[in-house]
């Protein structure tokens, strides 16, 4: 854990302080740590064990709302960030979450939070990051032809694999 998130806690320019206290000690509960902080948002490396009870507690009670998830392809793995707002604190939490190596799965949120299904869909077409539980994982923005395995957005990605197959190959 970091000093910054067990001691004196700054607090994010234009943020409600005690809002913003109380979150930091509900993620911090939960084994996130606070990587930097900007005006009215913040980013947290959080555990992936208890991460979808952990979201959904701070949608339901906290008053949060799911902006989008942001999926990068980094050294280790596969990043995922969840951002979610804080309308009345003015406030973001961006959630970092690392999938491990080739270990691309993530529980589906999908099943409580249905405005979540084409974010889940895309991040599984174009990183090949799999969400268990999803309700209805098909294609959303590559096309039926797209070769299996192939995904756009990982870095070792070559334009050469993603050909679609020939007339003479169907």
């Amino acid at each position: 854990m970091s000093p910054e998130t067990t001691t004196a806690v700054e607090v994010p320019a234009g943020t409600d302080r005690e809002f913003f206290l109380e979150l930091e000690e509900r993620l911090v509960r939960a084994g996130a740590v606070r990587e930097c902080a900007a005006r009215r948002q913040a980013m947290y490396r959080v555990p992936r064990e208890g991460f979808v009870a952990l979201l959904r507690e701070l949608i339901e009670t906290f008053g949060g709302r799911l902006a989008t998830v942001t999926g990068v392809d980094v050294r280790d793995g596969t990043e995922l960030i969840y951002h979610v707002c804080f309308d009345r604190a003015r406030f973001t939490a961006n959630l970092k979450i690392l999938l491990p190596g080739s270990a691309d799965q993530m529980e589906s949120i999908t099943p409580w939070l249905p405005g979540a299904e084409f974010i889940e869909r895309e991040i599984h077409d174009l990183l090949g990051v799999d969400f268990p539980g999803h309700p209805r994982m098909e294609r959303l923005v590559l096309s039926d032809d797209w070769p299996e395995g192939v995904y756009p957005l990982r870095r070792g990605f070559r334009k050469e694999d993603a050909r679609p197959p020939s007339v003479e190959e169907t």
